[in-house]
């Protein structure tokens, strides 16, 4: 009996934890920090493990990929939930989930940050590879992976991205090639997605788990966007592979 209620205590326990948020970053031991100098700042000896790595590089961190997953099936559950992104001892960020879906290469999850107006959150994760995007009206973050499961988090400089121009067409045009659209149940639309890479774009990436995990990114991105604008508009990835 006592088994019993130290068992049920320790379930209500775990439950409570998830439900208030738990960090789902894990530190750097020196050993591994090193491998990715300069991006990191190694210990000393004495100090033991801790954050690496710092601005303007950013942070190096690994993903409890079990927490996370725990995240995803509970918001699958309960239609919300809570994960803290502890990128390091003053940089921290309480995420609410809202929602949750299914992708071709893994899930992805979407919410916003706890008390940030305007504020929003996209991820996507397949086996050991997680990208995501972390934006307030003040910064923009980003976390993209580097090599054997160690991601960097660091902060977006927005003023360096290039500025939007006009499309560059084919001469001749394009002809009348359209997405394909289907209405939905609520009387919105959904537009099929096939997206095709070059062995170019493979290399640049560094794998095909990241040029995957990269586009669920890019729909889950979208498809948070046109949420948050009242878009009736849902993006639906059908497909994805290499061509010659």
């Amino acid at each position: 009996m006592r088994a019993f209620f130290v068992g049920l205590a320790l379930v209500l326990f775990t439950a409570r934890a998830w439900g208030d948020g738990m960090g789902v970053l894990l530190p750097l031991t020196a050993a591994d920090a090193a491998a990715f100098a300069p991006l990191s700042v190694v210990p000393d000896a004495g100090q033991g493990s801790g954050r690496m790595g710092s601005p303007p590089n950013g942070w190096l961190v690994r993903v409890d990929r079990q927490r996370l997953f725990q995240v995803i099936h509970a918001v699958a559950r309960n239609s919300s939930g809570r994960l803290v992104l502890n990128v390091a001892d003053d940089l921290e960020f309480d995420v609410v989930v809202e929602r949750t879906k299914r992708t071709l290469s893994g899930h992805s999850l979407s919410g916003r940050l706890e008390g940030v107006a305007g504020s929003a959150v996209t991820f996507a994760a397949q086996a050991e590879v997680v990208m995501g995007t972390v934006w307030t009206p003040q910064a923009a973050y980003e976390m993209v992976p580097l090599k054997d499961g160690v991601h960097i988090f660091r902060e977006v400089d927005r003023s360096a991205r290039p500025r939007l121009s006009e499309p560059v067409r084919a001469e001749g045009g394009w002809g009348e090639l359209r997405p394909v659209e289907q209405a939905t149940e609520d009387g919105g639309s959904t537009v099929d997605v096939l997206v095709l890479w070059t062995p170019r774009a493979l290399q640049n990436a560094g794998g095909e788990a990241q040029v995957r995990t990269g586009i669920d990114l890019s729909v889950a991105w979208a498809n948070d966007a046109y949420e948050r604008s009242g878009a009736e508009v849902r993006l639906n990835l059908v497909g994805a592979e290499q061509v010659d």
